[in-house]
This record gives C-alpha cells, structure tokens and sequence, in this order.
C-alpha cells in the first residue's frame, strides 16, 4: 500500500528521486501509481533481457541504498540476494507500479532505526 506514514514508501520515493529514475517535482500521491516503464530505467524498445539487466543494476543501487544509508536489514527469510531479485522482478514488468515495488520491499525488508 503506497502512504505517506509509510516510513518504506517515503524512502523509496525519495531514493527514486535521487537516482534520478522519477522527476524531483513529481508529488509522493503521484509516484505510488507510477509503471516501472514510466521510470528511467526501463526502454520501452529494448528487449525484455535488457530491461532486466537495467532493473538488476537499480536493484542492487537500492539495495545498498537501504542498508547502508537507511540501516535498513532483511526480513529473516531474506538475504542481499533474495532481496535483490525481488525488486528485480517487479521492475522487469513494464506494467508494475512503484506500490508494486514498495510492497516488495516492505517483504524483503525490516526499517533502520
């Protein structure tokens, strides 16, 4: 679920913003719908293969982003690995969204103090 007392959905906003995947005056409302082929990252005319590659590059960015800017650390069944595919999953589907994403993390993921 994509809100703004989510201290998950906040920081993913934030940090797609930093990576420079959404526009900095997009609204926190307007960033939750958003499809993952809407974000940088992802060409539209590129193989499926490709846009892999490029939703496993962002993956392991937020992925470091989140435990070491963040404190963030995964749930017991997770591992760096495990967290990793899981948001590169979603981001390999054109139409899965940035709640979409934020759900998976909340999954693999446990808030840094």
């Amino acid at each position: 679920m994509w809100e703004r007392t989510s201290a998950m959905c906040v920081t993913l906003g934030a940090t797609l913003i930093r990576l420079d995947q959404i526009n900095d005056s997009t609204t926190f409302a307007a960033i939750g719908p958003m499809k993952m082929q809407d974000l940088q990252f992802y060409n539209t005319t590129a193989s499926s293969g490709i846009n892999a590659a490029s939703a496993l590059q962002l993956a392991t960015t937020i992925d470091g982003v989140l435990t070491n800017s963040y404190g963030d650390t995964y749930q017991a069944s997770y591992n760096t690995n495990k967290a990793i595919a899981a948001m590169t999953a979603v981001m390999s589907a054109a139409d899965k969204t940035v709640e979409n994403l934020s759900d998976a993390i909340v999954t693999a993921y446990i808030p840094g103090p």
